[in-house]
């Protein structure tokens, strides 16, 4: 019985396996379950990875394998008709994408699945920091990437632009106007940000220099020898070279010219009140001598009419020595005429506003003005004008000095005069500079006295009764005085631009004749009790500036080189400030004692020593440029050289661009005058534009081409 059960179980177990093809037993048996099925077939992850659910239909608990170290087996749960299989995919560092293969068994069966993984965002923006200047300008950043990221700017001045380079972007910053400013850029992609900071720094004011814009050709700077150099030429034998060369030196020994250079050199011709002595009447205080007896100008001329070219002694000192340094010009000038002509017989006036000579002696007056010019010819002076009167609108009815009122007719007549006299002595180069108008408003307006004033109108317009253009000695110029119109920068451009007007309207130029600090109150001027010397010789350089550059002016002149200080004038009258041998109170200033430059001489080198006669005034153009900050530029006759004079004028440094239009340097240097500064000369780098000022200063620009 046992062997037949047996017999049929065989037989049972092969039957079934030949219906079903499957086990009909248990798990075991690798022939009960061969179905099996995987999804997805192939995913795609992102970056930052995650989990990735297959879902495996099999009756068999699945096994999964990854090719990667990067995927691996989260956890299984069972569901109908198979399993969920989650696989932990971990973030992928790598700046590419990467992939990997997933096999899964169940049983004898296998599925795989393939996945890849987006690579990691990559962002790199390279500088972080840009630092510029205040002009407008482009930069580029260097962006590394495999995205594509989004870019915001947080400042409106700066703007992307276009760029034909994979890996550059560019960016243009426009021009700052005003104070340093900062501002983002910032690059973002995914979850990463990149952030460059660009810095501007704060506006710097730029002088646009043209040379091709020429204004006026300049002939000079000059000083006057009224009235101390007649002493200290003659008497202070010690120190008088030294004085000369601070007037006329154009060397520059080590970092510090020894002088201004002065191109041109304005002469009295005293009227004789020095030969009168105390019965001159000047300078005379108690019936002795007072502190303006030597003011008393000498002449050449006797009492019996002839000549002893032994006096002026002390003047032709200093005449030799402009002489010996090359000085290109002198101006003779005179203040009154000859005490032999005049109506009073002394050289101030009793007269009024008309002229002190005799109505008899114009052409001795004349006739002895031609003849000075010619002995100084001779000895080798390089007398290039005479001026025959000066200021004539005022009375000089007082005793502090020589001086005639005259009329506008008067000078007409004596102009005619000298215009002879000169032809009879042979004087072809000589010029006649008519002038020199009390302040500029007398040169193109009518203001009392009525006779003396509108000047330019009177003597060079063909329509005037006073009218002398046409004289061939005549120079086409009128010389006016800078004084009691500069209190303020507007109303000092206001009235040079009315004198300016009314030149051109007559076809001729214009020359400053003399200037101090004798004002109309200075509103913008701190007090003398609250300033420095270097704060008077800053209000001239606001005159020389405006005078320069508003009114035009080819020539400029200080009133006069040396004089004492008294009275807390701060050195507002003069160029060198001497000290007799007795004391600042001393009346007798023959006694040698000791003198110093002031800052008005240096200030006036800034000028003097380096715009030679010849040298064109050029365009400079400084936007927003007032009473604080300006300049003016000049160049020379052969186009090699360029002088910029720069003037700062405010409390605290500036900063400034200087951009020289058409030209490339060779060589720079800056001279600088301050307080404690003259003129010190520093050399720089040619292709250097950009330059700070010290607070109160002035600096001169030298360019060679």
């Amino acid at each position: 019985m046992k062997h037949l059960i047996h017999t049929i179980s065989l037989l049972l177990a092969v039957f079934c396996a030949a219906l079903l093809g499957t086990s009909c037993g248990g798990d075991d048996d690798p022939v009960a379950d061969e179905t099996l099925s995987v999804s997805p077939a192939s995913a795609t992850i992102g970056q930052d990875g995650g989990t990735l659910a297959l879902t495996v239909l099999s009756s068999r608990v699945p096994t999964v394998t990854s090719s990667a170290s990067w995927i691996t087996t989260s956890n299984r749960a069972v569901i109908d008709g198979g399993y969920t299989v989650n696989m932990s995919v971990a973030a992928n560092p790598d700046a590419q994408d990467r992939s990997a293969t997933l096999t899964v068994t169940a049983g004898s069966l296998s599925r795989t699945v393939q996945v890849t993984q987006s690579a990691a965002d990559v962002l790199k923006v390279e500088p972080s920091t840009i630092t510029i200047d205040d002009q407008e300008q482009t930069f580029d950043l260097t962006v590394t990437t495999n995205g594509v990221p989004q870019v915001s700017i947080d400042a409106g001045w700066i703007t992307q632009t276009a760029s034909t380079a994979t890996d550059k972007r560019s960016f243009h910053v426009d021009a700052n106007t005003g104070a340093a400013r900062s501002g983002t850029i910032t690059y973002t992609l995914g979850s990463l940000k990149a952030t460059v900071t660009v810095n501007q720094g704060q506006a710097v004011l730029t002088g646009t220099i043209d040379p091709s814009l020429t204004y006026q050709t300049i002939e000079g700077f000059a000083a006057s020898d009224c009235w101390a150099p007649a002493v200290i030429g003659k008497y202070w034998t010690g120190s008088r070279d030294g004085i000369a060369e601070l007037l006329f030196s154009r060397e520059v020994e080590g970092n510090q010219p020894k002088g201004i250079g002065l191109s041109m050199w304005r002469s009295n011709l005293g009227g004789g009140s020095a030969e009168q002595g105390l019965d001159s009447n000047i300078g005379v205080e108690n019936g002795a001598n007072g502190y303006n007896y030597y003011r008393r100008g000498e002449s050449y001329l006797n009492d019996d009419l002839s000549y002893d070219w032994s006096r002026c002694e002390g003047q032709r000192f200093f005449l030799d020595k402009a002489k010996d340094y090359g000085v290109e010009s002198i101006v003779l000038f005179s203040n009154s005429p000859n005490v032999q002509f005049t109506r009073n017989g002394k050289a101030y006036s009793n007269s009024g506003h008309s002229s002190n000579l005799k109505p008899d002696c114009y052409d001795d007056f004349a006739a002895y003005m031609a003849k000075v010019a010619a002995q100084y010819i001779g000895w080798g002076y390089p007398v290039t004008h005479i001026s025959p009167v000066n200021e004539p609108q005022y009375t000089w009815d007082g005793h502090d000095q020589e001086g005639s009122g005259w009329s506008n007719a008067e000078i007409a007549k004596l102009t005619k005069e000298l215009d002879g006299a000169l032809d009879s002595e042979g004087l072809s180069g000589v010029k006649i500079l008519l002038g020199e108008a009390g302040d500029w408003e007398y040169a193109y307006k009518t203001k009392n006295p009525n006779d003396c004033s509108n000047c330019i109108y009177a003597f060079f317009n063909a329509a005037s009764e006073t009218y002398v253009g046409n004289l061939s000695h005549i120079a086409p110029v009128y010389g006016a005085h800078s004084y009691w119109t500069d209190g303020t920068w507007n109303g000092m451009r206001s009235v040079r631009q009315s004198a300016r007007d009314k030149a051109v309207e007559n076809g001729i130029g214009l020359w400053q004749t003399e200037w101090s600090m004798l004002g109309d109150g200075y509103s913008e001027f701190p007090g003398y009790e609250n300033s420095n010397e270097m704060d008077i010789a800053l209000v001239m350089d606001k005159v020389i500036y405006n005078d320069l550059t508003v009114a035009g002016v080819s020539s400029w002149s200080y009133w006069t080189s040396m004089d004492v200080s008294r009275w807390s004038q701060l050195d507002r009258f003069m160029l060198i400030d001497f000290t007799p041998a007795g004391g600042t109170y001393s009346v007798d200033l023959s006694g040698e004692g000791t003198y110093k430059a002031d800052a008005t001489l240096w200030v006036l080198g800034n000028y003097s020593l380096f715009v030679r006669p010849g040298f064109k005034r050029i365009d400079v153009d400084i936007p927003n440029a007032d009473r604080t900050f300006f300049g003016t530029g000049f160049i020379a006759p052969d186009g090699n050289r360029i002088v910029v004079v720069m003037s700062n004028l405010s409390a605290a440094s500036m900063d400034v661009r200087l951009h020289l239009k058409g030209v490339a340097p060779k060589s720079l240097s800056s001279y600088t005058t301050t307080l404690k500064k003259h003129l010190q000369q520093q050399s720089l780098d040619s292709s250097r534009s950009e330059f700070s000022l010290e607070p109160s200063s002035v600096t001169t620009f030298v360019f060679d081409l």
